[in-house]
């Protein structure tokens, strides 16, 4: 009927009377309809309740193994330095390569339980797609296949985001697109804006329940085998792979990612001819950047400056390093002594307030999680013994709901960090002393 589905209910009903039946037909679309709504609705209430569960595992998880693997990473690093002798250099680049795939193991099952550390702002999206396409294509080029990256819009775009996790969904979604294209295929990537209706947006794969309105379309499209139809529903499962390499975590942590920054993913797939993935985002206009405000892409890490208070800091070598953990106190310590600082260490707020009574440091960096109090109130109170006191803080993990306990700080840093990541950060808000 006009094309639409409908669900009959027909009942017999055998009559004596005449030696016959009685067929009675009801139409149940519509409490057919709500059933289904019903069992989807109670579907999303446990995978929501699962993932709160798993969420609050992943975090606690997180913050532990991820102070293991800076003490262990951050070490391998240390020892590469100078390092002459070449099974000795090639067994820390090991261990700096292992520690670096478990801590990216974690960030992904963060992401996936939509736990992972966001930090939003203005990006050009051309930009973005342009950097992350020019370092697959070495891997398109390797395969034989074709890359090719094409934009609509005649004017820039710009979207608000996570660079980090944006550049993660377009590098894993052309990654796989590559992978899943024969030699002398293609692998299309291109740029539109696009208006969305509801109807539209529930036949998401990611985001079915997203705001309606302009969004900004990324197309990932490739030539290669296809998904079959068995497997479409769960691409989105951690551990699920079809691939020979790989632990099968980034589909699902790339779901929990376009969650969490209020995206859609619509999936076209043919067994034969081919995938598109579409990725889109909210459209955002460009506003200008509060003056004062930079951000310092340091790899996967989450790295963020504030503008400080026009206040003089101390001119001085002194850093105050306070962190309940030893280890982590003593890898800070290496890194700083390397980088010509003089470290002060706390293990606890009070041990710190002595060492700001004693004399003043340049800077502080503060870990978040502590058995007495969090990193940012621990600020609060050292601030009023030496006032604009610029401080980094360093986590292993901070959820979502934590995030804003963040703002005080000059900087931030997820832990495991590399060297190099904290030599940029504490030399932009700790600047060494001139030379008289």
């Amino acid at each position: 009927m006009n094309g639409e589905e409908k669900w009959i209910l027909v009942r017999r009903e055998g009559l004596a009377e005449v030696q016959g039946d009685l067929y009675t037909a009801i139409d149940v679309t519509l409490r057919k309809e709500e059933e289904q709504q019903r069992i989807r609705a109670e579907a999303d209430f446990l995978r929501t309740k699962h993932l709160e569960k798993l969420g609050l595992l992943a975090g606690s998880l997180a913050h532990d193994l991820n102070n293991l693997l800076m003490v262990m990473t951050s070490n391998a690093d240390l020892l590469l330095i100078g390092e002459e002798d070449r099974d000795k250099a090639e067994m820390s680049t090991d261990i700096l390569s292992a520690g670096t795939q478990a801590a990216d193991i974690i960030r992904q099952l963060l992401a996936y339980t939509g736990q992972n550390h966001l930090t939003k702002k203005t990006l050009d999206l051309a930009a973005v797609l342009d950097s992350t396409a020019r370092i697959l294509r070495v891997e398109a080029i390797a395969k034989g296949v074709r890359l090719e990256c094409v934009s609509d819009p005649s004017e820039p775009v710009t979207i608000e985001s996570d660079e980090t996790g944006l550049r993660e969904i377009i590098g894993d979604l052309i990654s796989n697109a590559i992978r899943a294209t024969s030699k002398e295929g293609f692998v299309r990537v291109g740029i539109r804006l696009h208006e969305f209706d509801r109807e539209t947006i529930s036949g998401a794969v990611v985001g079915s329940d997203a705001k309606t309105g302009p969004y900004v379309v990324v197309d990932v499209k490739d030539t290669g085998h296809g998904i079959e139809p068995k497997d479409v529903g769960r691409i989105f499962d951690p551990f699920y792979t079809t691939h020979d390499e790989g632990h099968g975590l980034g589909l699902a942590a790339l779901q929990g990612i376009v969650t969490r920054i209020g995206g859609l993913l619509f999936l076209e797939t043919q067994v034969g001819k081919g995938t598109t993935f579409s990725l889109c985002l909210p459209a955002h206009l460009q506003e200008p950047q509060p003056e004062g405000i930079q951000s310092l892409p340091t790899k996967d890490k989450v790295v963020k400056t504030l503008p400080r208070d026009s206040a003089p800091v101390p001119a001085t070598l002194r850093v105050l390093v306070l962190d309940d953990e030893p280890r982590i106190r003593t890898q800070v310590a290496r890194l700083l002594v390397r980088d010509g600082y003089e470290p002060v260490l706390a293990g606890d707020l009070s041990e710190a307030i002595s060492a700001l009574q004693d004399a003043p440091v340049g800077g502080a960096i503060i870990d978040f999680m502590m058995p007495e109090q969090t990193g940012d109130v621990a600020l609060q109170i050292l601030q009023t013994y030496q006032e604009n006191l610029p401080a980094v803080l360093i986590s292993g993990y901070i959820g979502p709901r934590d995030e804003s306990v963040t703002r005080d700080f000059s900087a931030v840093i997820l832990k495991p960090f590399s060297q190099d990541d904290f030599q940029t950060t504490i030399q932009r808000v700790m600047p060494k002393p001139s030379a008289a």
